[in-house]
């Protein structure tokens, strides 16, 4: 478990296999923040830190892809509950699940509307985003009215990508 001593050493000298099992949610959350903190504080590189998270997202992702198979059928062995191990619990979940709807012809109708439906959607936004900012006169074909369009408001978030080379 980290402390105010441990959060103050390097990262790699905190991280190890053998250590980060016995932390607690907690644990993980503040030395994050004291990561990012003393990165600051000490006019080191935060664009490193980025890339070193980047890295142990991917490690973390290809472990739990590696191990998932192995995982399950060592689960199976418990049944259907749960098991904590390290202070993180672990189950069996059905994850994916799907039906098919074709064999109802009620069904089959109204998902040719929507896709119909969902294909004139996507013609109206495309037009939409190509109006002049002061807007243009339409026609509702529909209801035969004639209105004025404007482009949509665009708005983003911006964020950090990382890519590991």
């Amino acid at each position: 478990m980290p402390t105010s001593a441990t959060t103050q050493a390097s990262i790699s000298q905190i991280l190890t296999l053998n250590n980060i099992g016995g932390w607690t949610k907690k644990d993980l959350t503040e030395l994050a923040k004291a990561s990012v903190d003393d990165v600051a504080e000490n006019g080191q590189d935060t664009l490193a830190l980025l890339a070193l998270a980047a890295k142990l997202e991917h490690f973390a992702g290809e472990v739990k892809k590696s191990a998932k198979g192995r995982g399950v059928a060592d689960l199976a062995k418990y049944g259907k509950g749960a098991v904590a191990i390290s202070g993180v619990k672990l189950q069996i979940k059905e994850t994916g699940v799907s039906y098919d709807y074709s064999a109802d012809p009620v069904w089959v109708s109204l998902n040719v509307q929507l896709e119909h439906a969902k294909d004139n959607l996507a013609a109206q936004e495309k037009t939409l985003k190509g109006l002049p900012y002061e807007g243009k006169m339409m026609v509702d074909e529909v209801t035969g009215d004639l209105y004025r369009a404007y482009p949509p408001a665009k708005s983003a978030k911006e964020s950090i990508q990382a890519t590991i080379l």
